[in-house]
């Protein structure tokens, strides 16, 4: 190639990145669901607790119950065919009772109601749920743009905190373009800091989760501190 060629070659690399998509062009990232839709996706988790390794693995099926351009939307969460392995002895868990979540148009949690959870008190299940779900923003954003949700810190009673988000890039995953989204956020409390490393995939269609991979640390338990890596994936 000529000097020329080769210039031209790092500029076009440069401005639409490795995925051909245009660096430079604004995308409004936005949900659509329907009213009984299903998903279902299936996670694998691995993480520590009170010096114990653990794995988990199952799938989650997500039911939207109902949804309103203004009040949001509201799904039924189940989690079916979960195995839970401590210290290299796995258990096959029963089907819990699903636990429905309310979330804005944006998709800021609102509420949550179901099952009591042993291993989580409730504000940190909650907190798990705010951490759960990309916030979209309110306007057009393009690759490297940033932009904030705020929660109430429910860990310490008081205050708020802040979550980060940033387009990493426009990817293909499943054959359609997908906003890898990242998020990042720190919430602290009596019980210690929740720290949290996630990256999402939303189908550029629809606005529905593809993957999502997730490293969290500091999340406290009845007998310390939890930390885990997950990664999920839709099946369909």
């Amino acid at each position: 190639m000529t000097r020329r060629s080769w210039m031209l070659a790092l500029a076009a690399a440069a401005l639409f990145g490795a995925t051909g998509v245009a660096i430079a062009q604004e995308v409004a990232l936005k949900r659509t669901q329907k009213t009984g839709e299903k998903l279902t996706w299936e996670f694998s988790v691995k993480g520590m607790v009170a010096g114990a390794e653990f794995t988990v693995n199952g799938q989650t099926i997500e039911e939207v119950v109902s949804t309103s351009p203004t009040d949001g939307y509201r799904v039924k969460v189940t989690d079916k065919d979960v195995k839970v392995t401590v210290m290299g002895q796995a258990q096959d868990q029963p089907v819990q009772e699903p636990t429905e979540v309310q979330r804005d148009p944006k998709g800021r949690l609102l509420d949550t109601k179901g099952p009591a959870n042993n291993v989580f008190p409730p504000e940190v299940m909650k907190t798990m749920l705010q951490l759960g779900e990309v916030v979209l923003p309110d306007k057009a954003v393009k690759v490297g743009d940033e932009w904030k949700a705020e929660y109430d810190n429910l860990l310490s009673g008081a205050g708020k905190y802040s979550v980060s988000y940033t387009l990493l890039a426009v990817e293909k995953v499943e054959g359609e373009d997908a906003w890898k989204i990242g998020q990042k956020a720190e919430v602290s409390g009596a019980a210690g800091a929740i720290k949290d490393d996630t990256v999402y995939w939303l189908s550029g269609k629809d606005g529905a989760l593809l993957k999502r991979e997730s490293n969290k640390t500091g999340v406290p338990t009845p007998v310390g501190a939890m930390s885990w890596i997950e990664k999920i994936s839709r099946t369909r």
